[in-house]
């Protein structure tokens, strides 16, 4: 498929079933829907409103940034739009909601968690065009991270295995922790890890958890190696 920046282009990959291409040069975002119609060398008229974000151009990714900003492209219809902001999936806006002009729009949530931002239009020939986007969000370190060894004292050369553990309720951790041994690096892990200290000295053991948005958590634990 073929692509100018800063233009939109539909093209065909077969006779009936067709692939839109939407990029912008500002934020290039890549967006194949599939339709129903036979469009040959046709243009391609999607019955729908396409959202897109630049803060959050991934719906199925988590952000640590409350900062939400949301643009959309629709294909006819008139203004105003009807939009809501709001925690349910399948909501359509209503005349009660609120109205607007523009084709963009700026949101910043108090908390953390799953939001869908949803918005309505009425097209020349009375038809509904809707769109939905959502937006997963999280602010905050993991919320515990806890780190047990088997030994705090020890001799020069003995091993010492810990065992690590933390939660995220809001977006979960992900599979790694990391540990890093007085001021090295820190290298990848999975829980329980065994360590031997070959030099005498309090050592500091330091774990770090990330959540899935990449916000991190870390502990640290000591350790006495004495000179057997």
């Amino acid at each position: 498929r073929r692509y100018l920046a800063g233009q939109t282009k539909w093209y065909s990959s077969n006779e009936t079933l067709c692939d839109r291409l939407i990029c912008s040069d500002m934020h290039p975002v890549y967006q194949l829907l599939p339709t129903q119609h036979s469009c040959g060398e046709n243009l391609i008229h999607f019955n729908g409103i396409l959202v897109f974000s630049s803060t959050h151009p991934n719906s199925e990714k988590w952000y640590r940034t409350k900062k939400i900003y949301l643009t959309w492209q629709e294909n006819g219809g008139q203004d105003p739009y009807v939009y809501a902001f709001n925690a349910e999936p399948d909501y359509i806006p209503g005349p009660s909601d609120k109205k607007t002009s523009e084709e963009s729009i700026y949101f910043e949530p108090d908390k953390d968690g799953t939001y869908y931002f949803h918005i309505v239009s009425l097209a020349e020939d009375n038809l509904k065009l809707v769109g939905h986007y959502k937006i997963k969000i999280d602010t905050t370190p993991p919320e515990t991270l806890s780190a047990k060894s088997s030994n705090d004292k020890i001799n020069v050369g003995e091993i010492v295995r810990f065992e690590f553990a933390g939660e995220d309720k809001t977006s979960g951790i992900q599979k790694y922790y990391y540990v890093k041994i007085d001021n090295n690096d820190f290298f990848p892990v999975l829980s329980p890890l065994y360590l031997s200290f070959p030099e005498k000295g309090i050592h500091e053991v330091t774990f770090r958890v990330f959540d899935k948005a990449n916000n991190y958590r870390d502990k640290t634990s000591k350790i006495d190696v004495s000179a057997p």
